[in-house]
Formats: structure tokens, sequence, C-alpha cells
């Protein structure tokens, strides 16, 4: 059997291409995941941007945070305390 030394090269070539191909794709996919990470960064009209929206959100976590600790009268966690001693017997 005699291989065609062109087949070789032939082959080479078209797992270059498909190869270049993929590449593109992925390439074209990750400015797509960048472009949609700077809309996020970016505000956009009157909508908070992302670096605000987690300011918002830290501050409500510390003020949740603070209602689960017992401040001496006025926290959520001071009114379980209060009912569960009156539920005692």
């Amino acid at each position: 059997m005699i291989i065609d030394p062109g087949a070789g090269a032939l082959g080479t070539t078209v797992a270059v291409l498909g190869w270049a191909a993929r590449a593109g794709r992925r390439m074209h996919h990750a400015a797509d995941v960048v472009e949609r990470i700077g809309r996020l960064l970016e505000p956009e009209g009157d909508a908070p941007g992302l670096s605000e929206r987690l300011r918002a959100l830290e501050r409500g976590q510390v003020r949740i945070e603070a209602q689960l600790k017992p401040n001496g009268g006025a926290s959520a966690r001071d009114a379980i305390n209060r009912v569960e001693t009156a539920c005692r017997f």
C-alpha cells in the first residue's frame, strides 16, 4: 500500500484549521464574558453598578447580623429570648 504524501499534509491542514476555528470561538466567548463583566461593573442609567450593589448588600448583612446578637432589649435576639423565657414553666 502506498501512502500519498499530500494526504498527510491535507489532514494536518484540516486539523489546524479546525483547531483555529475552535480557538476563535473560544476567544469570541471570552470577549463576550469580559464585555458582560464590564456592563455589570458600570452603572447603567439610574441602576447602580456592581460595586454599589455589593456595598448595599454588605450594609444589609451588617444590620441583619446586629439583630442576631442581644443588645439589651431592641434586637430580634432579645425578643426571642423574652418569648422563650415567658414560655418556660
